[in-house]
């Protein structure tokens, strides 16, 4: 599995259907993030939830962004089955190989 981010933060919006998390990657700096939206887009990922499960889920939504020093800031909006408090600071998202 290749590694999408690590959470650094996560919210909840009411203007937003589902969680979002927030994180980084230096893997993808380098690259032009609508190349990182396309890549992330529609991939199923794995993230070790609260309880310690293994949640296996496609986000609902991706967005990148890029700070003023040139670091990618990824967004994914969860599911809507996946609350604030499933999601751990801390934690590494990876994308699940082609293979499964």
């Amino acid at each position: 599995m290749k590694k999408v981010m690590t959470i650094h933060d996560v919210w909840e919006f009411s203007h937003v259907d589902g969680v979002v998390a927030a994180g980084t990657n230096a893997d993808f700096d380098a690259m032009d993030r609508r190349r990182v939206e396309a890549l992330l887009c529609g991939r199923e990922v794995v993230v070790i939830l609260a309880s310690g499960a293994v949640a296996r889920l496609i986000p609902a939504g991706v967005h990148v962004s890029e700070s003023i020093v040139g670091k990618k800031n990824i967004l994914l909006t969860m599911p809507r089955f996946i609350s604030k408090t499933d999601l751990v600071v801390g934690s590494d998202v990876c994308m699940v190989d082609e293979g499964g």
